[in-house]
């Protein structure tokens, strides 16, 4: 009986210890892509002179993967609403 129960154990470790990871993979990947548009929405707050904007949007790659889950959740919320706001300068020939 107490093998079946390490061996329950271990396996119950194993499936955290990947979920760990699979889980920090995705948060660098939704980190990359959030960037990428946090970048071009900064760029556009430059030129166009919004400095809220630009204050709002000033989040760096390794800022957005250092951050907590519960931080960065809702920056990347932020990130995504900017982007709907203003879609039509980031994809100016979507019809």
């Amino acid at each position: 009986m107490n093998d079946q129960i390490e061996q329950s154990h271990a396996a119950q470790q194993s499936a955290q210890v990947y979920l760990s990871i699979a889980k920090k993979k995705l948060k660098r990947l939704i980190a990359a892509k959030s960037n990428n548009l946090n970048d071009a929405l900064e760029t556009f707050a430059v030129v166009t002179g919004d400095m809220k904007l630009e204050n709002k949007m000033n989040e760096s790659f390794s800022d957005l993967v250092r951050a907590t889950n519960l931080a960065f959740i809702p920056k990347i919320k932020e990130v995504i609403e900017a982007a709907e706001a203003h879609i039509d300068v980031l994809q100016p020939n979507l019809e």
